[in-house]
């Protein structure tokens, strides 16, 4: 803990204004946990030596000010936009690095805006969406580890507030697209067995949300995705009759959402993939 007040210079010595007003809320917590752990040994101090945390306690009410007027939830998503202009934008495109940096930064601004206001549900779902990006970004970077870390750590908070909001039907649809995401990369890496589990935990989600009339075309897409994954792990394994059962439950769905929405070329394509699945099946099968 004696370390704390020694870290405060470089917070200050920032080029990054956003991004040192995130730091300084960091700090601020910091702060406040050094002056918990510090309040026992100051009661046995002389009197002079009760005014050195007074600057210490004023950085920390500067801070949390700060941070509480001018970080907004518009920053983390910009910053998340920045890393993605990273990667696709022209002239810039061949900046991972600098990527990595904008997506790491868009976390740690929505880190800091929990911390501002912890029991914030929009504020902590702005963090699980940061983490998602980042996974999406490590993911499509190759580094793998990284990415299954940040996906799990956006599952962690996404479960808890699934539970602690069981009427949501977007903290469910939030928290099964995760599920998939990480059954995706399980899948990719080999892992059979534990890409179907996450599969499976997805999919229990968004058939109760169709049971429950709460799922929306975006979620019943989810849904015919799920059963296709679920399928297509299935196949690999060898379960041929368990994957032409998902692959047809994937078509139905699809098929389904195309009818009811003529005009959209995405849901189209759904159930034109899905149609296919089912046929390369049926016809390796013979």
């Amino acid at each position: 803990m004696l370390e704390w007040p020694f870290s405060l210079a470089g917070s200050w010595l920032s080029t990054d204004l956003t991004g040192a007003i995130a730091q300084w809320v960091r700090e601020a917590v910091a702060g406040i946990e050094w002056l918990n752990w510090a309040a026992p040994h100051l009661a046995a101090a002389p009197d002079w030596a009760l005014a050195i945390p007074a600057p210490l306690l004023g950085f920390t009410v500067l801070a949390w000010s700060i941070g509480r007027t001018m970080i907004s939830t518009e920053e983390v998503v910009d910053s998340s936009r920045t890393g993605a202009s990273m990667l696709t934008g022209g002239a810039i495109k061949s900046t991972p690095k600098a990527a990595n940096i904008a997506y790491e930064d868009s976390v740690a601004r929505a880190e800091a805006l929990v911390h501002l206001d912890p029991y914030s549900v929009p504020q902590q779902r702005h963090l699980s969406l940061a983490c998602e990006e980042l996974g999406d970004h490590l993911r499509d970077a190759g580094d793998w580890a990284g990415a299954m870390a940040s996906y799990g750590r956006c599952l962690e908070i996404r479960e808890r507030l699934a539970q602690d909001n069981p009427s949501s039907a977007e903290a469910w649809s939030d928290l099964s697209i995760t599920l998939g995401r990480i059954g995706n990369l399980l899948s990719a890496s080999g892992d059979s067995a534990g890409a179907k589990a996450r599969f499976e935990q997805g999919l229990a989600i968004l058939e109760r949300m169709e049971r429950d009339n709460v799922a929306s075309v975006s979620a019943l897409r989810g849904l015919s995705i799920a059963h296709g994954r679920i399928g297509a792990v299935a196949e690999a394994s060898g379960d041929l009759d368990g994957a032409e059962a998902a692959y047809a439950s994937s078509l139905a769905i699809a098929e389904r959402l195309a009818a009811d929405n003529p005009s959209s070329p995405v849901l189209a394509e759904d159930a034109d993939i899905a149609r296919r699945l089912l046929f390369d099946l049926r016809a390796k099968r013979g």
